[in-house]
């Protein structure tokens, strides 16, 4: 997975489980994937050292990961959109009983 592709990631993962997060782990993700924020100009807002944000992320970023492997969100979402869009450009309605299969689980 390259960079661009982690990040994507990431923030998807955010938007999805974000109000699971404390304060503090949200507002130095969000200041470092959707703001831009240095690490060090964060740490400095924050009164925390550089390595101390960098932790942060990386704790942030492996709990966003253990929510979606234990409550699959994004990846729902993920399937049932692909099955959405196979409807539209097809437009076989049959194809809803997918998304009411996912949700039955």
């Amino acid at each position: 997975m390259s960079d661009l592709e982690k990040n994507i990631y990431v923030s998807s993962l955010y938007n999805f489980y974000k109000n699971l997060l404390t304060e503090k782990q949200r507002d130095i993700f969000y200041s470092y994937y959707y703001l831009d924020i240095g690490l060090t100009e964060i740490g400095v807002e924050l009164n925390i050292s550089r390595q101390a944000v960098l932790d942060s992320i990386k704790k942030t970023e492996n709990i966003l990961k253990t929510y979606e492997d234990k409550i699959g969100l994004y990846k729902l979402y993920n399937e049932q959109t692909k099955i959405i869009e196979d409807i539209n450009s097809e437009k076989d309605l049959h194809k809803l009983n997918q998304i009411l299969k996912l949700w039955e689980g």
